[in-house]
């Protein structure tokens, strides 16, 4: 993950150098988005909230878990070809939608051909869900870093020839879905379809069923986050937001989205079936409460210091090459308020694996299907009202609104049992403490880069909470058993 995260943040530098804010940047981005949130709403919710959960209580049996998934796989042919031909049919529109003022560069085509790089990596989601429900964490994590791999060389090689440029940045795209298909397919037989006999396929039946019915069900419920920034990219373009300014403030949002939620989004959550499997309850809980722990441990430090330090994190980041000063102060405006956000996903990630745990799913999609409803409704309504900073507002609101309902309606399925006050505000004040102790030093001793002072932090801050008895045991459950 980490490995996967750090090559995408180095395309994303270059990306800053070579091309800044432009209008050639703007083109990449808003295409590269569409196409990636599809991919995260197909992928975070209904693969692997659907399929992982129900081939891992196939697993006892192994031609049932074979037929399954070759069920499965016959499933997400029809669902590829269909969203493929979807956005082929409107592509023409979409493209009068996003690109109506730019006439000099095919976008039309552009889109026709990153729309194929949605349709593969449908395929890869489930490749990784299977690696995934056999704890297979590695491979798919660095397989998935070619198509950045690939960006990053095109960048740097082509990056004086602006038209051509996104021409073959949108046929990498594919073609890297491609390889990467190929790979799965190579290495790991058990992403190869296989028919096999089965005694009772009704059994088989009744778990494609199931999936047929979770499937759709998560496909709104998980994704609420994945949904709003769809949205919000595509709303942008009505007040006339820059779509790099808007790229560059996620992309670090999604840092501790992507180190903390969704990486305990996927690895709880075949542990969480396993165990329940086994009906073991206690460990289930007892996982669920260090979850909690860990989000609030990990993540409020990271929050508060990247407000506070949020110009000098854009500064050092990207503000070389044609990416200049302007670009850092509104891009740095935008990370303060979005970074408010991350906690939130963080936490709906661990609530709606226990909603899937316990079956919850329609509860969720319901309360999903509001939340989009009225941001939709709300941002419709209030267009010409709406700028840049009220909207990401808004978003970060409708974000924690959707974590409260969420919350609200699993309240009894959840025991706490660490003091959930006491953690809160000593990693306040060990977080404030920290920062303020980096101050001092910055205005009475020596100014460091924010390389320096985000180490610094981290040292002082656990420095601080190992002082306290409960945290203390928290981290080094952290550092010496996980």
């Amino acid at each position: 993950m980490f490995y996967l995260k750090s090559v995408g943040y180095l395309r994303d530098i270059l990306l800053a150098y070579y091309l800044g804010s432009g209008i050639i940047s703007n083109i990449y981005i808003t295409i590269q988005q569409i196409c990636i949130s599809f991919n995260n709403i197909i992928n975070e919710g209904p693969v692997t909230s659907s399929f992982i959960p129900i081939y891992k209580k196939s697993k006892n049996q192994k031609n049932i878990a074979d037929l399954f998934y070759t069920y499965s796989f016959s499933l997400f042919i029809v669902i590829a070809i269909t969203i493929l031909i979807f956005l082929q049919i409107f592509c023409t529109n979409i493209n009068d939608y996003l690109f109506s003022d730019i006439k000099k560069i095919n976008t039309l085509l552009l889109l026709r051909v990153s729309f194929f790089y949605i349709f593969f990596n449908i395929f890869i989601s489930l490749f990784t869900a299977v690696l995934n429900s056999n704890f297979k964490f590695i491979f798919p994590s660095m397989i998935s870093s070619l198509t950045n791999i690939f960006s990053i060389l095109i960048i740097i090689n082509y990056y004086n020839n602006d038209e051509h440029i996104l021409y073959i940045l949108c046929i990498s795209l594919v073609i890297s879905s491609i390889f990467q298909i190929l790979l799965y397919l190579i290495f790991f037989k058990e992403t190869r379809p296989n028919i096999s006999k089965v005694d009772n396929k009704l059994i088989v039946k009744y778990k494609f069923n199931e999936l047929n019915k979770n499937f759709f069900n998560n496909l709104v419920s998980i994704n609420l986050f994945n949904i709003l920034i769809l949205a919000l990219y595509i709303f942008s373009i009505i007040i006339n937001i820059n779509q790099s300014y808007l790229y560059f403030s996620l992309r670090i949002v999604f840092l501790p989205i992507f180190f903390i939620g969704i990486t305990i989004f996927f690895v709880t959550l075949p542990y969480l079936n396993e165990l329940k499997i086994k009906n073991e309850f206690d460990k289930i809980n007892d996982l669920i409460n260090f979850s909690f722990q860990l989000i609030l441990i990990t993540s409020m430090p990271i929050i508060i210091f990247t407000f506070i330090f949020s110009t000098e994190i854009i500064n050092f980041l990207l503000e070389r090459g044609k990416f200049n000063n302007n670009d850092t102060i509104i891009v740095s405006h935008y990370l303060k308020i979005l970074i408010f956000s991350a906690p939130a996903t963080i936490l709906s990630k661990l609530l709606l694996n226990i909603i899937y745990l316990y079956n919850k799913n329609e509860m969720a999609m319901k309360i999903t299907l509001i939340i989009i409803f009225l941001f939709l409704i709300i941002t419709l309504i209030f267009s010409n009202y709406i700028n840049d900073i009220n909207l990401l507002i808004f978003l970060t609101i409708i974000t924690w609104l959707q974590v409260a309902l969420l919350f609200f309606n699993i309240r009894k399925l959840i025991h706490i049992n660490f003091n959930f006050l006491n953690y809160f505000f000593i990693i306040l004040f060990s977080s404030f403490l920290s920062i303020f102790l980096i101050y001092l030093l910055k205005i009475y001793i020596l100014e460091l880069n924010i390389v320096i002072n985000s180490l610094l932090f981290l040292v002082i801050y656990f420095s601080l909470i190992m002082y306290n008895s409960s945290t203390q045991i928290l981290v080094k459950k952290i550092i010496f058993k996980n």
